[in-house]
């Protein structure tokens, strides 16, 4: 039999609609990841532009600020999302990651706005630039089915998916949301 370079692109076609098809069954996960797929270009965008900027520009300190204000506003907009129980665990990574990201840039403009440049404070902003750029890794590896590792980082799975899974949730954390599962479970003839 003669593979035909037509029967290729029939074979491709037909993968790419049931490809397509059975990712419309969940509305939810293809909105996060069309709005993920969106924040990551933004992010990609905002780097670009402050790696552009021209340090000895007069208004460089001003572009700088502005992109970091854009990304600020970028991670609290992906913090905001509804998060698909396939991705339960990035859920609170992303508001860890707009904390820090909105603490890391009050400290910057602190830091470059006062009469003077602050160090110091540019130091403590860039600590928390650091730790939301961590958490947002921590998300895109959960994304691409991971499990994150590192110092600082625990992970709890309940019922054995990635999707039910918490990151840095302490034992006592785990024990309360386990026994919390138990008492809706119990059917009001049992509490007789």
């Amino acid at each position: 039999m003669r593979i035909t370079k037509k029967t290729v692109i029939l074979c491709v076609c037909i993968a790419c609609v049931l490809w397509v098809t059975a990712c419309g069954e969940d509305e939810t996960l293809n909105a996060y990841q069309e709005d993920m797929n969106t924040f990551f270009e933004h992010i990609a965008d905002c780097n670009d532009g402050m790696n552009a900027i021209d340090p000895s520009a007069e208004d460089a300190t001003q572009q700088l600020l502005s992109y970091l204000d854009r990304l600020q506003e970028e991670v609290a907009w992906m913090a905001e999302l509804e998060t698909p129980d396939q991705f339960s665990a990035a859920d609170g990574l992303a508001d860890e990651a707009d904390e820090n990201m909105k603490q890391a840039v009050e400290l910057y403009h602190k830091a470059y706005e006062g009469e003077t440049y602050d160090e110091a404070t540019a130091e403590a902003a860039r600590e928390y630039y650091d730790r939301a750029n961590l958490r947002i890794q921590y998300i895109i590896m959960i994304l691409h089915g991971e499990i994150p590792e590192g110092e600082g980082i625990t992970y709890t799975e309940d019922e054995g998916i990635l999707g039910g899974g918490y990151l840095n949730q302490t034992e006592e954390e785990n024990e309360e949301a386990g026994d919390a599962a138990a008492e809706e479970d119990v059917t009001p003839e049992e509490t007789q």
